[in-house]
């Protein structure tokens, strides 16, 4: 028997033929290889015989589909393709033109396991609150339909069985096989069919391919769409859930630190130099890394795109393959706890929500009202009251802790009693706490968390007021912090009124941790707060020394003349006032003796604001008699204070003021710089005590007094900064994490507000509940062990640096969910909810 005679003999010839092969063979066979014993051949055969008909439908539809779906691809229905998006039919084309359009997702008129993984999870992508129109379900689900309904035609098609001739023929042909050239092994199952295809005796099973592939035709065609449907939808899953932008962690793009460099300041240990310049070299480098990867980003998508299709396709059991798609959302718990809050809350406002709850004037536990069976309904639809509990009007214990439980989880204080934030809580409307979930999941989709790829990372979510540390995947630390308050102010830099105080949302790397730090004053802390103080006790000073020298500038001897005198109006004319025709009349703490008739005609006829006649020779200082207030402060209010009614001439006065004081007590050229030297903060040109800038020579004592020093006083670089100690507004221990808004986390003096349960009122730091256990964390984590206590009772500032640096994420969610998978509603403390 030979299955490789290309051309059929007449049936009696062939029997001949076959006898003469057989006793050649015999002949031969003490002189040749041996062949396949009949016994194993026919144990061979019985076990290929039932996988025949799978193997060759495989056969058949391989081919075909092959070609249906590089036509498919040809043919190039866009239908949904947005414009700026990826090019997905051509990278999804590139994948399969690689596998010669192998399909791999639909084969044999059934979805494979990955395209089972595939398609359940397209049909959820609202739920993560992606827009459903380009994924074109509606189009995957009618030809669902249509190839359910075909595929049972062909499906019952018996004609690929093998008959027992076929079977006794292939047993045959094996036994004439030599033992070195076919293995008994599955992985010749093609080779024997093959050889049965080619013979004589397969002419029947042929004939049957060609009717099977006729009738699958159009199951092809349809698998073919599907194929291609399904394989664009994942590259579209893959693009909105994960490819779309870069985890935009802040790299510290300076060289240089002016706050934190160890060798600013000869304070700062030269053991610190070395690490500090490694973090320098470790952010230039991370940062140009950064800019290489911004500028291929839509390569480096589109590559992750083809990547995702190829590690799905390659995929055998559904689990691998729900494995990759499930890698494709964001990877922190939170993200997949709101999709399924999603899910729930979604039920409940389908099934109609909950009814408003009538608002008593007072309810307590024990008490009965009819609002009671309200609130119990109420409660009970969200999962707080038992399913079993009763509906009544009794105010019971179950209640009573469904309201504790309702509380907790919507940032009150947790009593179990009823109250007006409570009332208005439980009656905001369900479609509106879905909104609010679904607003949340929007935001998880641009998080910089790498929950899957970073092996530790800090997370904190301002509206939650806590800080996690992560490790491996696991939670290792939480608790209680304060973040930046959402007063709004005018900011005395600008003009501006804003909410400057807010944390702002930002990614970063931990890169050392400060034990005894100082509080270096941000340039709006310290206009803010700082400077009016620096000023009020500058001002203070310079008040009775300024009192003094005027009483002795404008002093006159008993023997001068009688001269007049007036009292100028230090705050200006007001706008249309009429001149003034009442004679000045003598006030307490002026100079001189009441004016003569002529001068006071004369001041009655001048503008209030007008200074007196030109001095006439003779006069003492060369003028008129100056007043002089009868408080020091309140000459020096006059003299420093610039008010916006105050005429030029006004001012010209003041400045005159001073410029007497300089002339009497200060004579000679230098005159002006020595009266500088006495009162370095004060412009005599203006009046105005200026203490922004500090002089090195005369720092305002308030500093010192304070436990402040100013650093690099006069030069460009100034800052102010706290000295370290248990009243340091940043308490023992911080945290940096170098970025472009200044903050970073610090320990505080305040402890007291860690037990409010909404916690803004930091000017944007990040104030933690437990400073010393995150940093000594943080620690363990980079493999140091410092002596901390030591560290802590020396007192001095000590810089630690990391050698692995922590990514820091702070970012901003307003719905969470805790371990039991329960939606926490958080207060939107920024306002950012309204805006979106």
């Amino acid at each position: 028997m030979n299955f490789d005679t290309p051309h059929r003999a007449p049936h009696s010839l062939r029997r001949l033929a076959m006898g003469l092969l057989a006793s050649s063979i015999f002949a031969l066979s003490a002189c040749s290889e041996p062949t396949i014993e009949p016994a194993a051949a026919q144990s061979y055969t019985a076990e290929w015989a039932p996988t025949l008909e799978d193997a060759l439908r495989e056969k058949s539809a391989s081919a075909a589909a092959s070609q249906a779906l590089k036509g498919a691809f040809e043919k190039g229905d866009e239908a949904g393709q947005k414009s700026g998006e990826p090019p997905y039919a051509t990278l999804v084309n590139q994948i399969y033109r690689e596998r010669e359009y192998e399909p791999a997702l639909v084969k044999n008129a059934t979805l494979t396991p990955a395209g089972e993984a595939l398609w359940n999870a397209l049909q959820l992508v609202e739920d993560h609150q992606l827009d459903a129109v380009p994924y074109r379900l509606d189009e995957l689900a009618r030809l669902f339909e249509e190839l359910e309904s075909r595929k049972q035609a062909y499906a019952d098609f018996e004609g690929l069985k093998p008959t027992e001739a076929e079977v006794a023929a292939a047993t045959a042909w094996l036994t004439e096989q030599p033992v070195s050239t076919f293995a008994l092994t599955e992985e010749s199952h093609p080779q024997l069919t093959d050889a049965l295809l080619n013979a004589p005796e397969g002419q029947r099973l042929n004939e049957a391919l060609k009717a099977y592939e006729e009738k699958s035709a159009d199951v092809i065609a349809i698998e073919a769409k599907l194929e291609r449907l399904l394989a664009l939808g994942l590259a579209r899953y893959a693009r909105e859930l994960r490819y779309f932008r870069l985890k935009e962690i802040f790299v510290h793009e300076r060289h240089w630190d002016e706050y934190n460099e160890p060798d600013s300041r000869s304070t700062r240990p030269d053991k610190a130099k070395g690490p500090f310049r490694a973090g320098q070299v470790w952010r230039q480098a991370s940062h140009v890394a950064t800019e290489m990867a911004n500028r291929r980003k839509d390569e480096i998508f589109n590559q992750g795109i083809q990547d995702t299709l190829s590690a799905l396709i390659a995929t055998e059991s559904l689990e691998d393959a729900q494995r990759v798609i499930d890698g494709l959302p964001p990877q922190n718990p939170q993200y997949m706890g709101l999709v399924n809050a999603f899910r729930r809350y979604r039920d409940i406002v389908e099934a109609g929500g909950w009814q408003e709850v009538p608002t008593p004037r007072s309810l307590k536990p024990g008490q009965r009202s009819e609002a009671v069976t309200h609130l119990k309904q109420r409660l009970r639809i969200e999962g707080f009251y038992p399913e079993d509990a009763p509906i009544d009007e009794h105010y019971d214990e179950a209640l009573e802790e469904a309201v504790r439980e309702y509380q907790h989880t919507h940032q009150m204080v947790a009593n179990g009693r009823p109250h007006n934030v409570f009332w208005y809580s439980v009656n905001v409307p369900a479609e509106r706490r879905l909104q609010q979930i679904a607003r949340n999941i929007k935001r998880w989709h641009s998080t910089n968390t790498r929950h899957a790829e970073d092996d530790s990372y800090v997370f904190i979510n301002i509206p939650d007021f806590n800080v996690e540390l992560w490790k491996e995947q696991e939670r290792r630390l939480r608790f209680a912090v304060v973040v930046g308050n959402n007063n709004k102010e005018v900011n005395p830099l600008t003009g501006e009124e804003e909410r400057a105080n807010q944390t702002p949302t930002v990614s970063a790397y931990i890169d050392r941790i400060i034990y005894n730090p100082y509080w270096n004053v941000t340039p709006r802390i310290r206009a803010e707060s700082i400077l009016p103080e620096v000023k009020k006790q500058v001002m203070g000073g310079y008040a009775a020394r300024l009192s003094n020298m005027l009483k002795s500038a404008t002093a006159r001897p008993t023997s001068a003349p009688t001269q007049g005198v007036f009292r100028p109006n230090l705050l200006g004319s007001q706008p249309g006032a009429a001149p003034s025709t009442a004679a000045p009349q003598r006030e307490a703490g002026m100079v001189g003796r009441p004016p003569q008739e002529d001068a006071s005609a004369q001041a009655a006829n001048a503008p209030v604001d007008q200074p007196a006649r030109a001095p006439a020779a003779g006069d003492p200082d060369d003028g008129p008699a100056i007043p002089v207030a009868p408080e020091p402060v309140d000459l020096l209010e006059s003299l420093t204070t610039m008010r916006s009614t105050e005429t030029g001439r006004t001012r010209a006065f003041k400045s005159d003021l001073l410029q007497r004081i300089i002339n009497h007590h200060f004579p000679g050229e230098d005159g002006a710089a020595r009266f500088k030297a006495q009162f370095p903060y004060l412009d005599p040109a203006t009046g105005i005590v200026d203490v922004s800038v500090t002089n090195p020579d005369h720092i305002p004592s308030w500093y010192e007094e304070n436990r402040y020093e100013v650093a690099f006083p006069g030069r460009t670089w100034e800052y102010v900064r706290m000295l370290p100690g248990e009243d340091n507004a940043l308490g023992f221990v911080k945290i940096i994490f170098p970025n472009l808004h200044d903050i970073y986390l610090h320990d505080t003096p305040h402890k007291p507000l860690f037990s409010q349960p909404v916690r803004g009122y930091s000017h944007g730091c990040i104030r933690m509940e437990q400073p010393l256990t995150m940093a000594e964390a943080l620690l363990e984590l980079d493999g140091q062990d410092p002596n901390v206590d030591r560290i802590l009772e020396g007192g001095e500032y000590t810089p630690i640096f990391l050698t692995h640096q922590v990514p820091v994420h702070i970012e901003y969610y307003t719905v969470s969910v805790d371990d039991e998978g329960r939606p926490h509603f958080l207060a939107d403390v920024y306002g950012y909810d309204e805006e979106s």
